[in-house]
């Protein structure tokens, strides 16, 4: 019955400022326009009040802006999954138009720690729960903060972050296990989370992304000419970072895939520890069976997963691995690594392979290539593995443990 008392509006309510009662459009993004003289005069605690119920949910959008990679999807998506059962409220920076069905309140232009800080105020000051990939918030606002972890590679493979970053992130680790609920991607993550962290499995929930809407063609081959690709190709999708393992694929094709005409694409923006990565493509680039595109519209890379032969996906480890599902959505027969999280996703519709085996990978590259009717069953598995993917059952968990807490606070 939490389905029906969120959608209804509980009786237990709250104290909040004036600025969560912002204008709601169903099916239209829309931009609170208040700015930091609202926002200071709430952390002093000045300005009308009034009472709203708890069944608002304060999330963290700022990853989600300008060229969001997988995480920034995921939580969009998430955000407006929950929409649909009670009233989200964004926090996002200025710029970066968001494309939600909810209102998003802009905050002051801020370093990420300053912005962590007004984010915590205002739930604390609100009593929203909130959900965002900041620590403070839990320092600062434990009752409402429902940190989100992903993954735990600065701990597993701390050697493919930066020395810094990866070090404060591993610090903060313990401060998230402090949390009353936490939310994760896959079921392999919540593993490491209760292993490597000793957080109780009860307070983790995991909410897998839903199955991506599949996106009708605006173009055709000639846009593929256009992005200097000329015939077969295999696709990789991710940001260029050592983790994304990129190089097996560049050896594979540079070492055990040179007599066959196919060309490598490559699709992601520059991350961490880009510049090996860079490097190691450059001979294959100038050959032209290579082809790097950066960071891709959402209407090029379903054209991308349309055509290509199938998606190459070595990661060395991963919470989830989105580039899979989406994959799978459109019916690219994939080839993954079989680190845990990737083997979760895939299931049995796709073939999973040792990610450093590079001629493991050039034998089922070079199989599929010659096999039309194998890469349209592994299609074919892909499509139907991939509705089992769905927002509306994943968000229940969540959905039931905001009930839980506005029970506990009536």
């Amino acid at each position: 019955m939490v389905d029906a008392s969120f959608r209804q509006g509980m009786t237990t309510q709250i104290p909040a400022s004036r600025w969560a009662c912002g204008r709601r459009r169903a099916g239209t993004a829309t931009m609170t326009q208040r700015r930091s003289e609202d926002d200071l005069a709430l952390a002093r605690g000045g300005g009308k009040r009034r009472y709203l119920p708890v069944t608002s949910v304060l999330i963290d959008l700022r990853w989600s802006q300008g060229q969001p990679a997988g995480i920034g999807l995921y939580i969009r998506d998430l955000a407006i999954a929950l929409n649909e059962r009670l009233p989200v409220r964004g926090l996002a920076r200025p710029g970066g138009r968001l494309a939600v069905p909810f209102d998003v309140r802009v905050l002051p232009d801020l370093p990420n720690f300053r912005f962590d800080l007004m984010e915590s105020i205002l739930a604390r000051r609100t009593g929203l729960p909130l959900i965002s990939l900041s620590r403070l918030p839990v320092l600062l606002a434990r009752r409402q903060a429902m940190p989100m972890i992903f993954d735990l590679s600065p701990l597993i493979l701390p050697w493919t972050h930066p020395t810094l970053r990866g070090f404060f992130e591993r610090r903060t680790y313990p401060v998230a296990a402090r949390a009353q609920t936490i939310i994760t991607i896959s079921e392999t993550s919540r593993r490491d989370i209760v292993e490597r962290l000793r957080v109780p499995a009860r307070k983790i929930i995991v909410v897998p992304p839903g199955r991506p809407a599949l996106r009708e063609p605006v173009a055709g081959v000639e846009r593929l000419r256009a992005l200097g690709i000329r015939g077969d190709y295999v696709l990789t999708v991710g940001t260029l970072e050592p983790r994304k393992n990129l190089a097996v694929l560049v050896e594979t094709f540079t070492r055990n895939l040179r007599d066959l005409p196919l060309q490598l694409v490559v699709a992601g923006g520059l991350g961490w520890k880009h510049g090996p990565r860079v490097e190691q493509m450059a001979a294959l680039r100038q050959t032209g069976r290579l082809v790097y595109l950066g960071y891709v519209s959402e209407d090029d890379k379903a054209l991308l997963y349309r055509h290509a032969v199938c998606l190459a996906y070595p990661s060395l480890y991963e919470g989830f691995g989105l580039p899979i599902l989406e994959a799978m959505t459109y019916g690219t027969a994939a080839v993954v690594s079989s680190a845990p999280a990737c083997q979760e996703v895939i299931g049995a519709a796709g073939i999973v392979l040792d990610a450093k085996d590079s001629a493991a990978w050039a034998e089922a590259i070079d199989s599929l290539t010659r096999d039309p009717a194998r890469r349209a069953e592994l299609g074919q598995a892909g499509r139907e593995r991939s509705r089992e993917f769905s927002w509306q059952r994943s968000i229940v968990p969540l959905v039931e443990r905001l009930g839980q807490r506005e029970a506990k606070a009536a």
